[in-house]
């Protein structure tokens, strides 16, 4: 990575990382550490009469509050989160305080893999901790995570957006508690099922899931381009024609039109065709690929921005709206699904796409609530 791209946060880090290394002590790879429990069992097990009980637990740092000679810190390993109580003195009985004065409270950060070794005990405020004796760090986090506070049951800063959290999975189950367990029951699900089809004498038969061709429920019937001519050719101006069929729908075609005029305007014309069997059936859904960000977008169909809240009870008309695409996105795809008879999307440098659809067999002249008015032949053109 182009390190004029990284973050305060990541240079801090990485300068941390080399000064480890400088030290002796290497993060990558990360040393193999032997734990003796876990941080739901050790709660669980933990009686304030027993013997003291002498545990190995590593984990990410959560969280910690350094208080001089000693801190607190909240370890998370794969079964949840437990306190450590850790003092300079006992983590460095010599003379050689670096461990805990560079090392912990310098070079250390939340997200980090540690290891420690000590005994199990309560605090004073009754919380359930490991006082460590001895502390390896065993792995260095060169990327920040969120920190997400939690006061009285109430989440501040929590990793919530949806679509962050999908990208970053990783991190979702890092921080959110509860989508472990979501995945774990997950491949439990799987497992029994999977299990139960192997005892009754079923065959699992591998698929490809990498394709770059969409195959099995993806798959599309095979379009072929049957027709091209050329209907206009001027200096200033370019008309193309295309006809596709699908040989798995027989008596459906498309015919597509492309006009570009010097000006660098374009507009597309697409007509449907369907069958005596299938009349409300396009033969496929058109997508366009716009240069520059849309200014408008109209439409003669169903109002609604989604097909269920089309198919819902969407009023039938012609409807516009400014689509909410940022610059940054462009070139963006825009489509066209079957309840609409006509479309137009305006792009900002003065070329108008216009799709329509022509003869009885269309969607739009099937709609029990379409007026008796609407010509489906009609071309419509949103204005200017």
């Amino acid at each position: 990575m182009n390190p004029r791209e990284l973050s305060e946060q990541e240079v801090l880090r990485r300068n941390s990382m080399a000064e480890l290394r400088r030290m002796g002590i290497e993060p990558y790879p990360a040393a193999e550490y032997p734990v003796s429990g876990h941080s739901d069992e050790i709660k669980a097990n933990f009686t304030d009469d027993a013997e003291r009980r002498e545990v190995s637990v590593a984990g990410r740092i959560m969280s910690r509050r350094i208080m001089g000679k000693a801190s607190f810190v909240e370890l998370q390993d794969a079964r949840g989160r437990i306190q450590i109580y850790i003092s300079r003195d006992d983590i460095c009985p010599g003379e050689d305080k670096d461990l805990y004065n560079v090392v912990f409270k310098k070079l250390l950060d939340i997200g980090d893999f540690i290891g420690v070794r000590g005994y199990v005990f309560r605090t004073q405020t009754g919380e359930i901790s490991v006082h460590a004796q001895e502390l390896t760090v065993l792995s260095k986090s060169l990327r920040p995570l969120p920190i997400v506070k939690v006061k009285d049951g109430v989440k501040y800063d929590a990793f919530d957006d949806p679509e962050l959290r999908y990208r970053r999975r990783y991190v979702d189950l890092i921080v959110n508690d509860g989508v472990k367990e979501i995945f774990l029951k997950r491949t439990k699900v799987y497992t029994s099922m999977r299990e139960y089809f192997n005892n009754a004498g079923y065959i699992e038969v591998e698929t490809p899931i990498l394709q770059s061709i969409p195959g099995g429920a993806s798959a599309r019937p095979f379009i072929t381009c049957e027709d091209i001519q050329v209907l206009e050719e001027r200096e200033d101006l370019v008309s193309i024609r295309y006809t596709y069929t699908a040989p798995a729908l027989t008596g459906l075609r498309t015919e597509v039109t492309y006009t570009v005029e010097s000006s660098g305007a374009m507009g597309v014309k697409v007509r449907y065709y369907g069958g005596p069997d299938r009349p409300e059936l396009p033969l496929l859904g058109l997508r366009f690929q716009t240069p520059e960000p849309l200014k408008k977008v109209g439409w003669l169909g169903l109002s609604g921005e989604t097909y269920p809240d089309r198919k819902k009870g969407g009023v039938f008309g012609w409807h516009e709206e400014a689509p909410h695409v940022p610059a940054y996105l462009v070139p963006q795809e825009c489509g066209c699904h079957a309840d609409t008879q006509a479309a137009v999307l305006e792009v900002s440098g003065g070329a108008v796409l216009t799709l329509e659809t022509e003869g009885e067999n269309t969607v739009a002249g099937k709609l029990h609530h379409a007026p008796v008015s609407v010509d489906p032949s009609a071309t419509l053109i949103l204005g200017g």
